[in-house]
């Protein structure tokens, strides 16, 4: 008898509302016509069929054997040590997965020089207006999706425009306000700070509610995040960093890791591939997505 889970993604894409590059750009068109590639996750609607008899390995003799789906639920139970974080769902119903990229919070009040911004991008982009560009939508999709999981993918922050971490704090607070799971990774602007990278992912690593890992591979922020159904994994996110900046602080450079051009470095590509094959091994119907 066949069972049919399904995972849903719904991409929200914010950079609309804070455009990359702020020189020489009308900010209302800015608000219309500006999409990232810049990061890190791609997912997809997919359906994944399962069978109540499964085929495994089994992993102390090396013979194959049929088995129940309870031993099944055993074999996943294994794989969670390869997993950095687990989001458990509700059998019966479709994980909800929200992915939201690129937000780019600015604040002009916190321009480094004063002819950074012209006259009209300082007023578009002033403190009492974040919530008008940006919050008041991520609280709007957020509410109405109500998620398992919700899923940044970069560029939280232009940097440049937070030497003190003040809007990365601000950021942080309102994503633990809704006390859902959520997972950030860095995009290309997030590391300009005169905060740095180390400390920025203090803060999502003290954060209550978000899954986050700062590992010592090529840029920040690789690590996993499963989603659990009725003691079986489904699935797991690859949550890596794809680097590039060329504007990057040097208190972000300062950690060694942390690389100024652009894609994965090959510790990722081999921690990615390791890591995905014990899954498979252990787990062979768990599906991926980086």
């Amino acid at each position: 008898m066949k069972k049919v889970l399904s995972i849903i993604l719904i991409a929200v894409i914010c950079l609309s509302l804070f455009s990359c590059d702020t020189d020489n750009k009308d900010p209302q068109a800015s608000s219309s016509s500006n999409v990232s590639t810049e990061s890190e996750t791609i997912t997809s609607i997919e359906t994944v069929t399962e069978t109540d008899a499964t085929t495994v390995t089994d992993m102390t003799n090396n013979t194959e054997t049929t088995e129940t789906e309870t031993t099944t639920e055993i074999e996943d139970s294994k794989v969670m040590e390869y997993v950095d974080f687990i989001v458990e769902v509700p059998e019966g119903r479709e994980p909800i997965i929200l992915q939201l990229t690129d937000p780019q919070i600015i604040d002009s009040s916190k321009s480094r020089t004063e002819d950074r911004l012209g006259s009209t991008h300082k007023d578009y982009w002033a403190t009492d207006k974040k919530e008008e560009r940006c919050y008041g939508y991520l609280r709007e999709i957020i509410t109405n999706t109500s998620p398992d999981l919700i899923i940044i993918t970069g560029d939280i922050i232009y940097g440049e425009f937070d030497d003190d971490g003040d809007n990365m704090i601000e950021f942080v607070k309102f994503m633990e306000s809704f006390n859902i799971p959520w997972a950030p990774v860095f995009g290309n602007h997030d590391n300009e700070s005169k905060m740095g990278v180390d400390w920025q992912s203090e803060q999502f690593e003290n954060a209550e509610h978000c899954l986050f890992l700062q590992r010592e591979l090529t840029g920040n922020g690789n690590y996993t995040v499963g989603i659990e159904q009725g003691g079986r994994l489904t699935r797991v996110f690859f949550m890596l960093d794809s680097n590039g900046c060329g504007n990057i602080s040097a208190e972000s450079l300062a950690n060694g890791h942390t690389v100024s051009y652009v894609g994965f470095g090959k510790d990722q590509i081999d921690w990615y591939t390791d890591t995905a094959k014990k899954i498979t091994n252990v787990s062979p119907k768990t599906r991926f997505s980086a």
